[in-house]
């Protein structure tokens, strides 16, 4: 007993001093977040990644999927303002982190036990429970947010979640690689509901044995700034004049673009093409390759040329993506267009998380994110379950336009096409009423995107891993 004390009293990362200090204990701490993080990846990968494919097989109705998809991100902000109050009203983050992990991960046994007590109601119920996990995980966004942005060195920020979220994406693509063999070999034995089964208590299994590590991490002292205090309708009245409310508008009506396509994917790959659950993961796993490859590189980029450069030549390929898939069912066409998605994604992705981080002051951003979040959240609900649904229920799949005639196999691929005709609308409109708050390097989005297809980032994970490996060969 007397060894485990003094191990726990030397991880402890309340006390800088066990650890070597406080720079040392921040270091400590960052390589306890990929590690933590690894089982946010697996849940995710083997749990909320086929919540989607759940609800094709429950025979859930295209507005069913579409809550499905898009619920999680409006209950979510509403979750991440309970965080935000929560950091402010009792300033204690590792422990709220490791609480409501917890119960989020007990959460996963109810997505497939209450469908399958209650046949009668099993596709709210399966949906219920499914939104249930993805809120009580949302709760700790603000919290985790506002804990690593203290940790973080401003100089290191980039290249450490460029290289974090690799990693993340790597576990994330072999769990979802692995869930949907899992799920295909249940398949063919017949067995669908207990593959289902067995990805979410996995899911769960992870997310509890990983929270664990939260105590340990270093926690500086959060000292909310009272003048900081504002409430959301602040928030809104602010954003015409403020560079930040422009940013958080544009990135909310992008991903509301997106998500009048997002929640149909699934339900285009599973009912129209037929596809296989092996077919339907390989599909997945390879947008989420194509992020482990360029995450770290365009973390890079952001530090030296800024988040909006990296922001705005993502943006322009982001209209293109869903047309190629109203354009092709050929499977290899797909796995193409995925590898492009992924490819802009992951910066796209990487340069808002961290053009909040610059932009905002840390006493503020626990609570803008969650308002950031909140509008996000509004945004793509209303694209996904009124606009998307209405459109997949409505639109024909059929169309002359004077001697061209087009078929498609459903409505599902003309949704595709508005989709990104309102990327492309907002990205020509919003882009140019923010600018970059940091200190960089100018650089042409047009630049950037030849330097991303010209194999520089490829180039520069295959150096890397060489280098790894003739180091490991050299202290061998």
């Amino acid at each position: 007993m007397g060894a485990l004390s003094r191990w726990l009293a030397r991880m402890d990362g309340s006390r800088p001093e066990a650890v070597g200090g406080e720079a040392a204990a921040r270091q400590k701490t960052m390589r306890l977040a990929i590690i933590e993080g690894t089982g946010w990846a697996t849940m995710s990968g083997i749990g909320e990644n086929f919540f989607s494919a759940f609800a094709v097989f429950l025979r859930a109705s295209n507005v069913a999927v579409a809550v499905m998809t898009s619920a999680p991100l409006l209950l979510g902000a509403l979750a991440q303002l309970l965080g935000a109050w929560w950091i402010d009203r009792f300033r204690q983050r590792r422990v709220m982190l490791l609480h409501v992990l917890n119960l989020q991960a007990l959460a996963y046994a109810f997505v497939v036990l209450m469908p399958l007590l209650f046949p009668g109601h099993a596709v709210p119920l399966g949906i219920g429970c499914a939104l249930l996990t993805m809120f009580l995980g949302n709760i700790t966004i603000p919290v985790w947010i506002s804990l690593i942005g203290d940790v973080v060195p401003d100089a290191q920020r980039g290249a450490y979640f460029g290289h974090r979220w690799r990693v993340l994406y790597l576990v994330l693509s072999v769990a979802n690689l692995g869930g949907g063999l899992l799920l295909a070999h249940y398949e063919q034995l017949g067995w669908v509901w207990a593959g289902f089964g067995a990805l979410f208590g996995l899911a769960g299994l992870a997310r509890l044995i990983t929270a664990q590590l939260f105590p340990l991490h270093y926690e500086p002292e959060y000292k909310p700034v009272a003048a900081e205090h504002f409430t959301f309708w602040d928030f809104l009245k602010r954003a015409p004049r403020s560079n930040f409310g422009h940013f958080a508008f544009y990135a909310a009506l992008m991903n509301a673009g997106a998500n009048i396509s997002a929640p149909f994917f699934v339900v285009y790959m599973l009912r129209d093409l037929h596809w296989t659950y092996t077919e339907f993961t390989v599909n997945a796993i390879t947008m989420l390759i194509a992020q482990v490859v360029f995450f770290r590189w365009w973390g890079h980029i952001g530090d030296r040329h800024g988040n909006r450069a990296v922001l705005i030549a993502t943006s322009c390929v982001l209209p293109i993506l869903p047309v190629l898939w109203a354009c092709s069912t050929n499977f290899w066409v797909l796995f193409v267009a995925q590898i492009i998605s992924g490819a802009s994604w992951s910066g796209y992705n990487l340069a808002i998380q961290n053009f909040i981080y610059d932009a905002v002051t840390p006493a503020k951003r626990a609570k803008v994110y969650a308002y950031y979040s909140l509008i996000n959240g509004i945004f793509i609900f209303i694209a996904g379950t009124v606009i998307g649904a209405w459109l997949a229920n409505h639109l024909p799949s059929d169309y002359r336009l004077g001697p061209l005639h087009v078929t498609f196999l459903s409505s599902l691929p003309a949704v595709f096409i508005i989709s990104g005709l309102v990327r492309l609308v907002v990205l020509l409109v919003m882009a140019p009423t923010f600018r970059e708050v940091r200190q960089h390097e100018p650089i042409y989005p047009g630049t950037l995107l030849l330097r991303q297809w010209s194999g520089e980032a490829v180039t520069g994970v295959l150096v890397e891993v060489a280098t790894r490996i003739t180091g490991a060969f050299r202290r061998k």
